[in-house]
């Protein structure tokens, strides 16, 4: 029987935050009013065991704002942080999101810290935050993912009323990848059930799953969730 990799939330395995730059001013503002500019850089990795080598699945990019009282409270932080690092599957209980978090607090504060105390005001501070994340997946009998999935959109459609929301079109656009099916890759297309043969252009998710083009398009027009192991797009 068939068996296809299942994706588990990503655990961060390195991140890097720095500060790029300031807009300062004489005039005093309290922490609401000062803006802090974060950007995030998320790099999803693949392993592969066999040969002991990562390979780059997917990179997005996503800019923060918010004042620099949120700094001042690490539950506020993760709040802002969490629908965007949901949204990407990242496992946010683990010692390297907590790490994370700390370190995004501490080089925002101290800049503006070191600003104020050289008699000057901060008025946006730009941080850059880099994060890798590694891809969990395990192997799972077909027949029990594909179970597995209708059960939950199934409970998903319950939970939304209409239980469908669309991923985003620039979405689709940069993260779906067009592969051309080899001898040997043939598999089904799991929206139509009808082969991918071999020489076809078809598309493939992030997570690799393979789908004929034109159903795969129309799937996440209704559903940001992969059919198969429910890997989620980006959505508006």
């Amino acid at each position: 029987m068939a068996s296809a990799s299942i994706l588990y939330p990503s655990d961060v395995i390195s991140h890097h935050v720095h500060h790029h730059g300031l807009i300062r001013q004489k005039r005093p503002l309290p922490p609401r009013h000062i803006q802090i500019k974060l950007i995030v850089d998320i790099n999803l990795l693949r392993h592969d065991p066999i040969i002991d080598n990562y390979t780059n699945c997917f990179s997005v990019q996503q800019t923060l704002r918010f004042g620099l009282n949120i700094l001042q409270n690490r539950n506020n932080l993760h709040q802002l942080l969490a629908s965007a690092f949901t949204r990407r599957r990242i496992n946010m209980p683990s010692a390297s999101y907590n790490t994370l978090v700390q370190e995004i607090m501490g080089c925002g504060l101290g800049i503006a810290n070191r600003t104020f105390n050289s008699g000057w005001y901060c008025k946006v501070v730009y941080l850059h935050s880099t994060i890798q994340a590694l891809l969990v997946e395990s192997e799972i009998n077909q027949e029990t993912l594909m179970g597995r999935a209708l059960a939950e959109s199934r409970s998903e459609f319950e939970r939304t009323n209409n239980g469908m929301v669309a991923a985003t079109e620039s979405s689709i656009k940069e993260m779906i990848e067009k592969v051309k099916v080899g001898a040997g890759e043939e598999e089904k297309c799991m929206i139509c059930l009808e082969e991918v043969e071999v020489g076809f252009e078809a598309s493939q998710m992030p997570c690799s799953h393979v789908f004929h083009d034109d159903c795969i398009k129309k799937w996440l027009k209704q559903s940001h969730y992969c059919p198969i192991c429910r890997f989620e797009m980006p959505i508006d």
